[in-house]
């Protein structure tokens, strides 16, 4: 009889065995996002581990010859430890499932290990990510009729349809057949909290209180789309939406936009998103255990596919030491894609009947890489420090924003029930090439420009396009006072010994605004040496302009899609504005209108016979009242200062 020879016990493929199944249990159970899509999931979460386990085995099994068992035991719980990380992150949906990961690295090199062991076992992990399937996202009440916004920032027409003929935005070309389009004009100044405000309050900046990057959540005097919705007894979901920090505590779940001054989220789970945005600008070390914790829940939350890019952005600008120019498009597009996978998980766990989600890419990238994007629209001296290879690396950033806003449009569809919820895609303002792009004396330094005023302490501001906004940091009449004494200051300013050229045309004051919006005369102030007065002073274009970096300005014809099941395939949504959103977004939510909004319902985008069976009803009054902000003591990060440097509305060290 032959005898079988004694098996080998072999530490490297028994240690991958066992790294494979200590990652895939407790991601399966605490962390399922990553499970999916599946084909990026089984590398992620399998293939690799596997692949560490088994490099890892080998090296400690020459190290530990006369314990082969305990080298692959080593080898996987080391691989497990950072898997078990992630499944007991803050955000984690079962951190007890934590445990489970070394428990696998440590028993299963214990069992037999034959090849036909190992393969069943990677084949049990691969398994195991099948035992959370991602479910469709229904809300959990019928208070309200469900509706999705989907906010692009500074998306616009005349940038999508060269890429939808093109078919690179098939998500957006899908949704624009199934329902509604046309232009939204926005208004000027086109200040995105300013304009975001608009659309949730559907009431301009003299009645919603809020004017400018400088506002912030107490300044808001009226309710928004969403308060009627929680007024109805719904859950509402918002996710980067402006002046919305501190959240609010309503029903559901709230992540505020990128201006928001601490970390408060709800849930307090949700936090490490603005963590991770804030990176080094923050009150909190880059390296620090906070921050370690910070991603591992958003590697708890990402898609497989997600996880996969962000780390491969990671490892190019930390291992490929890439540049502020080539880092930055790459960090806004990681994240992109965690605001959308933490929405997505949000959504999951809350289940609102009204929810919103912006993804500022599009906005953030197409101001500084205009340059890239459309050379031919600056002339030959503007920007000339920019080579012909960097415009050939760089030409796709601004488009690959508007793929990327598609991609993520198209994983947010996939899990909505469409047969019942309404979705509407909506941009603030559009983007168009700086007309000033490069100009030597494009853009005045405020603070400068504040202390010849005499107020240096008194004002803010803020640069949108060629535009200075100025606004009172005193508030009520003082404040009033100072911004019409800064109207008449900038009126008189004018060019020394020729008192007719004006360098600064300030618009029309409207107290009611809150604003002073001036405008340059950039033909008269392009000699550095041309010598200014202002205020009684005398000072040198050199010394009060600079030149405009940013190369992307906002242009007022921004996008509106609506799709749903009262929505008209092919219908074309004619002369929207920014007050229009709010009413609409309640009549599809089957609330009455308060009567009190200037805007209208765009009935051009629904069916006729939805309409006749539901028709728009209004009643007197306004929205509901917001719940009262409740603002802390301090800030927890200047976050939202260096946004503001970074996109050109402020200058750096202000």
């Amino acid at each position: 009889m032959a005898v079988t020879p004694a098996f080998r016990f072999r530490p490297a493929p028994a240690a991958a065995s066992a790294a494979a199944l200590a990652a895939a249990v407790p991601v399966a159970l605490s962390a399922p996002a990553l499970a999916r899509p599946l084909g990026p999931a089984l590398v992620l979460v399998v293939l690799l581990p596997a692949l560490a386990g088994f490099l890892l085995g080998g090296l400690f099994g020459r190290i530990l010859r006369r314990r082969p068992r305990l080298a692959a035991a080593l080898a996987a719980l080391l691989v497990a430890l950072p898997w078990a990380g992630v499944a007991a992150a803050g955000i984690a949906r079962a951190p007890w499932a934590a445990v489970l990961g070394p428990l696998a690295a440590a028993t299963v090199p214990l069992l037999p290990s034959s090849f036909r062991h190992v393969l069943v076992r990677l084949a049990v992990a691969a398994a195991v990510l099948l035992l959370r399937p991602a479910a469709e996202l229904r809300p959990s009440d019928e208070a309200v009729r469900p509706v999705v916004v989907f906010g692009i920032d500074a998306a616009t027409w005349p940038e999508i349809e060269p890429l939808l003929a093109a078919g690179e935005l098939p998500n957006l070309a899908a949704f624009r057949a199934a329902g509604a389009s046309g232009v939204l004009m926005s208004e000027e100044p086109t200040l995105s909290p300013r304009v975001w405000t608009i659309i949730a309050t559907g009431q301009p900046t003299e009645v919603n209180g809020v004017v400018d990057f400088n506002s912030d959540r107490s300044m808001l005097r009226v309710g928004r789309f969403w308060d009627a919705a929680v007024a109805a007894g719904s859950a509402v979901g918002l996710m980067e939406w402006h002046i919305t920090w501190p959240p609010d505590d309503l029903p559901g779940f709230g992540v505020p936009g990128w201006l928001a001054r601490g970390f408060q989220t709800r849930p307090p789970e949700a936090s490490f998103l603005k963590k991770l945005e804030a990176g080094g600008k923050a009150r909190l070390p880059l390296f620090s255990r906070e921050m370690l914790g910070a991603g591992f829940s958003a590697l708890a939350v990402s898609a497989a596919d997600h996880a996969l890019a962000n780390l491969a952005a990671a490892a190019e600008i930390v291992l490929g030491g890439l540049g502020e120019e080539d880092s930055y498009w790459r960090v806004k597009l990681i994240q992109a894609r965690l605001q959308t996978d933490l929405y997505l998980e949000l959504m999951q766990r809350e289940r609102p009947g009204c929810s919103a989600i912006i993804l500022y890419p599009v906005d953030s990238l197409g101001h500084n890489y205009w340059k890239y994007h459309e050379p031919e629209a600056f002339g030959p001296e503007a920007f000339a420090g920019v080579s012909d290879e960097e415009r050939r690396a760089r030409s796709e950033v601004v488009r690959d924003a508007y793929r990327e806003c598609d991609r993520l449009l198209g994983r947010v569809l996939d899990r909505l029930d469409l047969e019942r919820t309404t979705v509407m895609i909506v941009s603030d303002h559009g983007m168009k090439a700086a007309a000033e792009g490069g100009h030597l004396a494009g853009r005045v330094r405020a603070r400068t420009l504040f202390e010849l005023l005499g107020m240096k302490d008194r004002l803010n501001y803020s640069v949108a396009g060629k535009q200075l906004n100025i606004s009172s940091a005193v508030g009520g009449e003082a404040g009033r006072r100072d911004l019409l004494e800064v109207h008449r200051l900038l009126s008189e300013a004018h060019v020394a010994g020729r008192p007719e050229v004006h360098p600064f045309l300030p618009q029309p004051f409207r107290p009611e605004l809150g604003l002073v919006v001036v405008d340059y005369a950039l033909r008269e102030i392009q000699d550095p040496e041309t010598v200014l007065v202002v205020a009684g002073r005398e000072v040198k274009v050199a010394d009060l302009f600079r030149a405009e970096d940013r190369s992307g300005d906002h242009r007022l014809e921004g996008v509106i899609l609506i799709r749903g099941p009262e929505i008209a395939a092919g219908a074309r949504i004619e002369d929207a504005d920014l007050y229009d959103v709010a009413p609409t977004l309640l009549h599809l939510m089957g609330l009455e209108v308060p009567a009190d909004l200037p805007g209208r319902v765009l009935t051009e985008a629904f069916r006729p016979e939805a309409l006749a069976a539901r028709p728009v009803r209004e009643r007197p009054g306004g929205l509901p009242e917001p719940p009262p902000a409740v603002m802390p003591a301090r800030a927890e990060s200047e976050t939202a200062g260096a946004n503001l440097q970074e996109l050109g509305y402020l200058d750096a060290g202000d």
